[in-house]
């Protein structure tokens, strides 16, 4: 009975889990960064908040897809499961489980970096060429454009911080490519001659 229970509990938060969590690290954000949540210094400060979450969630899947290929430590909730047997061979990684944490981080990198252009839009509203708040959507488009240094020049930054923040995010977009992509696909090619 009491297996069952717990088996019951288990699901339970799974499904709690795979709800709230996208919600919580995609919706929450956004809102918080354009103001809808609340005014005032309780906005600003629930906004960093929110803010300092995604860019968390995005440096620990990070961390975690570089953690085989550089041979980093793994993260608390890797070797939790790891000691519970849920994982079985974790010391060596697999192909798809390292990819597919890299195509989660990256994209989460783009939004993060969306979510930080609306709140300082939110807070500054000359600060990009738009002359006023960017939308969720014009905000991802920038951060992509950005990310890639296509640099349309549909949308600039204007101020000194959105200019910074720019910067910050190419400089961390060629660090990404060079240290993220370039160990991939070297580990993708070593796996691929070991299992040879």
């Amino acid at each position: 009975m009491r297996k069952q229970v717990a088996k019951i509990c288990r699901v339970v938060a799974v499904v709690f889990l795979s709800v709230s969590a996208p919600f919580y690290l995609l919706i929450v954000p956004m809102m918080a960064a354009k103001g809808g949540i609340e005014e005032g210094w309780q906005g600003l400060a629930f906004g960093t908040f929110m803010l300092a979450q995604v860019f968390l969630a995005v440096f620990l899947y990070t961390w975690e897809a570089m953690s085989p290929i550089y041979g980093l430590p793994r993260t608390f909730v890797s070797r939790y499961t790891a000691r519970r047997g849920k994982f079985k061979d974790m010391a060596r990684p697999k192909r798809s489980g390292t990819c597919i944490l890299v195509g989660i981080a990256y994209p989460m990198f783009i939004y993060a970096f969306a979510v930080l252009y609306v709140f300082v839009s939110h807070l500054s509203p000359n600060s990009f060429s738009t002359k006023s708040e960017l939308s969720g959507f014009d905000a991802f488009y920038f951060s992509l454009v950005a990310a890639t240094t296509v640099g349309f020049g549909d949308i600039s930054p204007t101020s000194v911080w959105s200019k910074s923040i720019v910067m910050l995010q190419i400089f961390l977009s060629l660090l990404y490519a060079v240290l993220v992509f370039g160990a991939i696909s070297s580990f993708l090619q070593f796996q691929q001659k070991s299992e040879d």
